[in-house]
């Protein structure tokens, strides 16, 4: 199948008529579409769902028509909703067309139901509609729906590839293996009555003997219990895988839970120094509360009282007088006194009143020393000690900043340490459920053993009464052609199951190959693929002799993933190859198909993308990718030539984007 076109009309955020014309050229037959986020990428690859499979992944699911164009919508007013996709497929080219109409009446839009039409270009260049009823039909032969997702995907649809537990049914459908799968069934056992050996033994005479009525009686009895058998035994088996899987998720989340015991024991130390640095913080806000509450008042006059001494000592007022003396008291001594405080005369020594005359320039009002000199002395007396109350807070304040970041610091550590604890159940109770899932293996084992020796059993008593009802059965001519019929349906279904078992080992060994030279290509480190007989992918360590499983990040899941893809398609395209190099000898008829990508690089690192880039376009005939800016840079130097067309996203508004050729 290559991809011709994409066309949408009204779809979501694409108003009006769109149009993609993908590149088709095996030299250039790559396509991009780029875009960031919520630009419209996921809707286009929703597109291709809505017209093959008539429903999409999107928000608001029921309703696809562009909110513009229902807003102005009025009354009596009716609008499409189309997709339309142009594509090759078989040596035909096929136009399939999923639309729906929207009405508004009295204010409310309603829709229609969603349907789907399709045609195909005949010889004459004609287009030749297909039957509505038959549409459904052509679509799932050109690609089934439970194949979708492994050419129409986004990073979330290429993680669950891996999280599949059997993908054989799907693989073998792809690959080719189920007609040989269908015809064995069709086919069938004797017992199942719409097979053809189920008709064919219907058609046997049944008027022979009693002899062969209860040997047929007993034969299918014992066919039936036989089939029975066959589902208890895959009900069991599947049982067993899933206690395996159960047992080994166990045993590894055990060997997970020391780092986890580890963890906790570090939370509960970080917890208990919570509780001490709490302590501490209101230990000091107490003592800074006490310490500030006694000193609250010096501690803010103190700046102001030294910026008053230093005013006064850079005024230099001098201080000549002598402390506590008063001008009142030098008066009294001169009016009423004959002589001084030191015992001079006033009448035989004058100097000595002019001394005091003097003396009284100093004292106040006439002079402020004494005052300047008192204030001083006061505030000395003031100020003492204060540098040992502020060092005294910072110190406190200092304490209590410390014990506030070591609490967040712990309580940030404590918030990571849950996250990575996440909610894993105790070492406990993972021993108790290991007990019980060996418990509960042990049981299937034995019920299984059980069951294959019924098996046995009856596999020899339905030979047993085959032999006696075919003496019987074969009395007659009608019964030896239908006989003879059964014979070869019977050796036809051995030719079927062993070619198909040949034919299977062989495309498993040979996508195994292929996934490997792939994922060698990919990936940048040394590791080995492995492909079970489901086809699971496991990574094992490249070089280890043991097969020893290695854990894989989400990038590494993501190029294993698209490995594992590029494989299937390559190995089509293989197979296609081969079909038309020798045409006519082939018995299964096989298709390519392209490779539609929404972000597919969005988990890769730098490294990966590029090796992505290169490889695709050598595994698929068409790659079509919806791709961010910021992966492109990465992934257009590889590919930039095999791009045979390119598209950019335009957004005008959250519900109107547009398509731009570049």
């Amino acid at each position: 199948m290559l991809l011709r076109s994409l066309k949408l009309k009204n779809f979501r955020q694409y108003k009006g008529e769109q149009k993609i014309e993908f590149s088709c050229d095996p030299g250039k037959n790559v396509t991009i579409i780029l875009g960031n986020n919520t630009y419209g990428k996921t809707t286009l690859l929703q597109a291709f769902y809505w017209c093959f499979y008539k429903h999409a992944s999107l928000d608001n699911p029921e309703n696809m028509l562009n909110y513009d164009i229902m807003w102005s919508m009025h009354d009596g007013d009716v609008e499409e909703v189309l997709v339309e996709v142009d594509l090759y497929h078989g040596g035909l080219e096929y136009t399939i067309t999923t639309s729906q109409e929207y009405r508004r009446n009295s204010g409310k839009v309603k829709h229609s139901r969603v349907t789907t039409d399709a045609c195909y270009i005949a010889d004459d260049g004609q287009a030749e509609p297909i039957d509505r009823k038959k549409v459904n039909t052509v679509i799932r032969s050109i690609l089934p729906e439970d194949l979708s997702d492994y050419f129409f995907f986004d990073t979330e649809r290429v993680e669950r590839i891996s999280e599949k537990k059997d993908l054989t049914d799907s693989v073998k459908g792809l690959l080719g293996l189920a007609p040989l799968e269908n015809a064995k069934k069709h086919i069938g056992i004797p017992s199942q009555e719409r097979t053809v050996l189920g008709k064919l033994n219907g058609d046997l005479d049944r008027d022979g003997a009693d002899e062969a009525s209860r040997a047929e009686t007993k034969m299918h009895e014992a066919q039936e219990r036989l089939d029975e058998i066959e589902g208890e035994i895959t009900r069991c088996q599947k049982q067993i895988d899933e206690y395996e899987e159960l047992k080994e998720g166990i045993e590894k989340d055990l060997r997970g839970y020391e780092p986890t015991r580890k963890l906790q024991g570090r939370k509960k130390e970080l917890e208990k120094g919570i509780q001490v640095d709490k302590e501490l913080l209101e230990d000091n806000s107490t003592n800074l509360r006490k310490v500030f509450g006694s000193n609250f008042l010096r501690f803010f006059a103190a700046p102001l009282v030294v910026q008053t001494k230093e005013l006064l000592e850079e005024a230099d007022i001098s201080d000549k007088g002598i402390r506590d003396l008063t001008r009142v008291t030098l008066e009294d001594i001169l009016q009423h006194r004959d002589t001084c405080i030191c015992g001079l005369r006033f009448d035989e020594h004058p100097e000595a009143v002019e001394h005091i005359k003097n003396e009284m320039r100093y004292c106040p009002p006439e002079s402020i020393g004494n005052a300047v000199r008192h204030y001083q002395d006061d505030t000395s007396a003031f100020t003492v000690n204060m540098d040992d109350v502020i060092d005294s807070i910072t110190n406190i304040w200092k304490n209590i900043t410390s014990a506030k970041l070591r609490i967040q610091s712990a309580e940030d550590e404590i918030d990571d340490i849950d996250v990575k604890i996440g909610k894993k159940i105790s070492g406990e109770d993972l021993e108790s459920r290991l007990s019980d899932v060996k418990r509960g293996l042990r049981e299937r084992h034995d019920e299984l053993i059980d069951l294959n020796r019924e098996q046995v059993a009856k596999e020899d008593e339905v030979a047993r009464n085959r032999k006696i009802f075919d003496s019987h059965a074969m009395a007659s001519e009608k019964n030896a052609e239908t006989q003879l019929f059964i014979d070869y349906a019977e050796e036809i279904r051995s030719w079927l199951i062993k070619t198909l078992a040949a034919q299977e080992e062989e495309t498993r060994a040979d996508l195994e190959a292929q996934v490997n030279d792939l994922f060698s290509r990919m990936y940048h480190g040394k590791r080995r693929v492995a492909i079970d007989s489901k086809y699971q992918v496991h990574l094992y360590a490249a070089g280890v002799e043991e097969n020893r499983e290695t854990g894989e990040s989400g990038g590494l899941n993501s190029v294993k993933n698209f490995a594992f893809i590029a494989g299937l398609v390559s190995i089509a395209k293989k197979k296609k190859a081969q079909r038309e190099k020798s045409r006519g000898t082939e018995i299964i008829e096989l298709d390519s198909y392209p490779l539609v990508m929404d972000a597919p690089f969005s988990k890769a690192d730098e490294i990966h993308t590029s090796n992505i880039s290169r490889v695709l376009p050598e595994a698929s005939e068409q790659v079509i990718m919806f791709v961010m800016h910021k992966d492109w840079q990465h992934a257009e130097p590889v590919l930039s030539d095999r791009v045979g067309a390119e598209y950019e996203l335009v957004k005008h508004s959250e519900q109107h984007s547009s398509l731009k050729e570049i």
